[in-house]
Parts: structure tokens; sequence; C-alpha cells
């Protein structure tokens, strides 16, 4: 099994002389295109956010800066089946700590559990767990290579996290958490013994009734479908139902796009800056609690490091190797315990009923919280947090058996 090497990021002074002038060439429109829209996001991003977000870009955002945050924590790449994978590896110095493996989705990055890290490494009350925490590029994204091979799956995926963890770091056992692609590839995780606890913060399943019922809510007029509503929903799980609904209408339009031809928009806006800045940057903003933004530094830092790497194209493939998944029935977690935070303004929400039904008695942990969207880790990491370590903590008897790390 090969070695880790260290990992240092630096872009060099001619790279980001070209980012800024790709940014300062690019025209954005004086005037909103469509009238009364400036500050509206009713037909996508707003002309006055852009225009804000550019002006920061410009005057405000230092480069390095972010450079001197990223190195502040320890990574590494090592080669596993012809992908070189970036990761970050920051060990606690308690000596019980539980491997805890963070992995994103997109248009996610290490980046977003950067604030998360000190916290759970060195928690500053004694009782509460510690971990050793690594977080992974995933295959394609940042500075992890794009896969060399037609068909890389999310499984594929997880079998490299698995390695990378157990074989590579030399854990004994370990606990995932994930969102996004990073839930669906924690749950293909749970297959392997070493994995213990799953945690989720955005879990797909199936309805446990006839599709028909979903059918007839959506299809039938109102005073009739909202008898079958209060007679098949509760008002929270309705609530949740129509922000998932609300989503498919409205917010999956990149979702097509991605998964049929992901180089056309991959390609388009690889070079692009401020495209990136528009195609990304309005994710951050419709998917995260509404009353609390991320700030721009934030936000500007995640598309740079988008860009700087060049990776937003094979970043966008995940989309199209995988849509035998979109068809089928979600994984089910078989073997580890599974938590589940729910956020209300994430993107994607689905009953407890439904999700205890689906994966049975697994379900250890739940919790909504009213603050926080698909981002969890930048707008409500605390929360986050918090519940990551009340669930390992209760169960931590699973880690005993954890030996001390042979790796970097």
């Amino acid at each position: 099994m090969p070695d880790p090497t260290p990992f240092i990021v630096h872009v060099s002074d001619d790279e980001l002389a070209r980012m800024r002038r790709k940014i300062e060439d690019y025209a954005l429109p004086e005037r909103e295109i469509v009238p009364n829209s400036r500050d509206c996001w009713d037909y996508g991003v707003s002309l006055d956010w852009a225009k804000g977000l550019r002006d920061a870009w410009l005057n405000e955002f230092n480069w390095r800066d972010v450079e001197k945050e990223l190195n502040r924590w320890p990574q590494f790449k090592v080669e596993l089946e012809g992908v070189s994978l970036h990761f970050v590896h920051q060990r606690s110095q308690r000596p019980d700590a539980i491997p805890l493996l963070l992995v994103h989705g997109w248009p996610g990055s290490f980046y977003e559990f950067y604030s998360v890290i000190d916290a759970l490494t060195n928690p500053p009350n004694a009782s509460d767990p510690a971990f050793h925490v690594i977080i992974p590029s995933v295959p394609g994204f940042l500075f992890s290579s794009t896969p060399q091979k037609n068909g890389w799956t999310v499984k594929d995926t997880g079998r490299l996290l698995d390695t990378l963890v157990t074989e590579v770091l030399g854990y004994a056992s370990y606990a995932i958490q994930g969102g996004d692609w990073g839930s669906i590839i924690a749950t293909l995780m749970s297959d392997y013994p070493r994995c213990k606890a799953v945690h989720l913060n955005m879990c797909t399943v199936p309805p446990p009734h006839s599709p028909i019922i979903m059918g007839l809510v959506w299809a039938l007029p109102k005073w009739i479908s909202n008898r079958i509503v209060s007679w098949t929903f509760t008002p929270d799980e309705w609530r949740q139902l129509m922000r998932t609904k609300d989503f498919a209408m409205q917010g999956a339009g990149y979702f097509a796009m991605q998964s049929t031809q992901p180089l056309t928009i991959g390609l388009a806006l690889n070079d692009s800056p401020m495209g990136l800045l528009l195609w990304l940057g309005e994710k951050y903003h419709t998917h995260v609690d509404p009353s609390h933004q991320l700030a721009p530094r934030t936000l500007l830092t995640i598309i740079s490091l988008y860009y700087l790497t060049h990776s937003f194209a094979s970043s966008c493939l995940p989309y199209r190797e995988n849509t035998a998944l979109f068809g089928a029935p979600p994984a089910k977690i078989t073997d580890s315990i599974l938590g589940v935070s729910v956020f209300k303004h994430d993107i994607l929400i689905f009953p407890r009923s439904w999700i205890e039904k689906w994966h049975r008695k697994k379900l250890v942990f739940y919790r909504q919280h009213e603050r926080g969207g698909h981002f969890p880790a930048l707008d409500n990491p605390d929360a986050l947090m918090a519940d990551v370590r009340e669930m390992m903590g209760t169960h931590r008897a699973l880690f005993d058996a954890e030996e001390s790390v042979n790796k970097p």
C-alpha cells in the first residue's frame, strides 16, 4: 500500500493574475434583463448579488490569506486505483478518539468542513467524544484527480475511501458523516466491516406506500388532495415533502443538464470564474438557510477552488455516471448504525417514518433543526457537530477496538 505524501496548497502568481483578468473582463449587464428583477431570484441569480460578489472578488478577496487557512491542517495525496486522492487528516491528541470520515457532495468540497475540524479533534468539553478527522476530496473534485475509466460510480468511490481509512491510514474502525453525494457514498460504505456508524444530513428513501398516493396528491384539485394529505401525512411530514417538491419543480434544472450532458456545461464554465460563481453560487444561495447566508469570503473561496483546480467539468460527472441509481431504490444500511439530522432548509427531506421503515432498526439517532440547510457544516456547524458527538458518544463501544494509526 503506497504511503501518503504531504500536500501544500499553492497557486502561482501567474494563475492568480489570469483569474483576476477574467473576472475583470466579464461583462455583466448594466441593468436587469427582466424588468423589476434586479434583486429577484425568480429567474435565477440576482444581478445585484452577482455584481456585489464580483466587486468583492476584485477588491476584498485575498487568495494568499485563503492558502494560509487551507494549509493550517495537514493535507496529503495518495495514489489509489489510478486516482491521486487528496485528503485532510487531522488526528486528535485524545487516545480514545474515533476516526471520522467527512464526505462532501456537489458543489461541495473538503473546505466546507474546515470550520468543524478543531472542535471535533479537540472538543471544549472533556466529556464529549473526540475524533480523528479525515476529509477527502471526492475523485474528480478539486485536488483529487479524475478516475481514468468510464463508468466510475459512487460505489467505486466508497471502495476507494474505505481503502484510504483502513489500509492507508490503518484504522480498525471508523464512522462516516455525509450529505448530498456524500450521503449516498456513506450509505454504500455501511457494508464495509470496519464502518461502524453512518451519520447523514440528507437521507433519501422511497415512500412506504403506493406511488399512486403521491401521484393523486400532486394531480388532484386541492380540495380533494388535501383530504388525502390529512389522512396520510402529519403537518410536519407534509411541509418536508413540499420542500422536496419545490426543489424538484424549481431547483433541479442543473440536475437534468449534468446527468445527461455534463461536459457541455462542464467545459463551458470550467475556465470562467464568473460563470462558476453564477452556476455554483446560486446553489449556495438557494440551498442554505435564508437567514444565514454565507459570507462572501466563504463563497468566493469555494468558487476559486473549483476554478483554480480546473475541476468543475469533472465534478459534474457523478450525475452522468450514476444514472442507474436514480431509478432504483436507494441502498439500505445493513451492518452499521444510522443517525440522521434534518435541517429545515435542506432541498430533499423525507419523513422520519419513511426512514425508519426503509432502514428498519438501524436508525438509532434522529433530530430536526429549525436552522440550517443543505450545507450544515457551513450554515449550522454547531448543531451538526452536536448531533455527531451525541450519536457517536452514545455508541462509543463500537469503536473500542480502534488501534493506533500507522500512517501520517
